[in-house]
């Protein structure tokens, strides 16, 4: 007997990372592995760079999981915490000073900032995890004949950054995979590849690990780009973190807290229809 069930879903983006999320607040969907792979497919599914699932919590206001293309799951997404933002402003009836969000990484906190009559979002991102003991902030690997340096930090998921002098012209395909992949992370890592505009703005490109490849925007990757940049005093400590699509502002207090503020649009929503025999 054929069993038909539809999930209902919103289509969202933040600077151009798009995802697709599933409110499971009050129901308990069958997300599996193949089904998160034929719904992230751009081909033959709604097409996102990642999946929200979005449920309840026993240590936070909401728990948010993030899917990668691939199956595996991201410990942290900062455009993602933005549309869940959005998604649950939308819903609310009675807005709160702030939501705490339930992550792999550990709680975040969501506070709704009305600017000129546009909701924004400051998220609050904790501390960066970073290896200060070593004398050397830079690291090396070969991409071919070509050494890269670059500097590693995790933000609530691990990122190499690498300073570049054109982003336009520089092959982030080609140098991202490579180092996702090199030996040196066997976890795999995020890439962002930053340029420093001045003292105040930097603009990056990212590549994604677990099957993303090259996004629009990376959240977290803002947070780690700001903050290595502010540590080699390329930058001060607010940062406005520009995007192929749109920017967002970046924070490094004294005690090392990070935080981001940007904004999150719906696109569309629908129903997906997944058939059991």
């Amino acid at each position: 007997m054929l069993d038909l069930r539809t999930i209902p879903f919103w289509k969202m983006h933040a600077f151009g990372n798009d995802f697709v999320l599933i409110d499971c607040l009050d129901n308990n969907y069958p997300i599996t592995d193949s089904l998160i792979k034929r719904i992230l497919d751009r081909k033959f599914g709604i097409g996102a760079d990642d999946l929200i699932l979005l449920s309840n919590s026993t240590k936070a206001d909401y728990k948010m999981k993030v899917m990668n293309p691939d199956g595996s799951e991201a410990p942290m997404c900062g455009n993602a915490l933005l549309c869940v933002g959005k998604y649950i402003y939308s819903k609310s009836k009675v807005c709160p000073k702030h939501w705490t969000i339930e992550t792999f990484s550990g709680i975040r906190t969501i506070t709704p900032i009305n600017e000129e009559n546009q909701l924004k979002l400051r998220l609050s991102m904790g501390k960066p995890n970073f290896n200060r003991a070593s004398k050397e902030i830079f690291e090396t690997v070969k991409v071919g004949p070509e050494d890269i340096l670059f500097v590693s930090v995790n933000t609530g998921t691990p990122h190499a950054v690498v300073f570049v002098n054109n982003l336009d012209e520089y092959p982030v395909s080609l140098v991202g995979k490579q180092i996702e992949h090199h030996p040196r992370f066997p976890d795999t890592t995020n890439v962002m590849f930053v340029l420093v505009e001045d003292y105040d703005s930097i603009s990056i490109r990212c590549w994604e690990r677990g099957g993303t490849g090259e996004s629009l925007a990376c959240g977290t990757g803002a947070c780690a780009s700001a903050y290595i940049s502010t540590l080699l005093n390329y930058t001060r400590n607010s940062v406005r973190v520009k995007f192929q699509i749109g920017e967002a502002k970046v924070w490094i207090e004294d005690d090392n807290e990070i935080s981001l503020t940007g904004q999150a649009e719906f696109v569309y929503s629908g129903q997906w229809e997944t058939r059991n025999s």
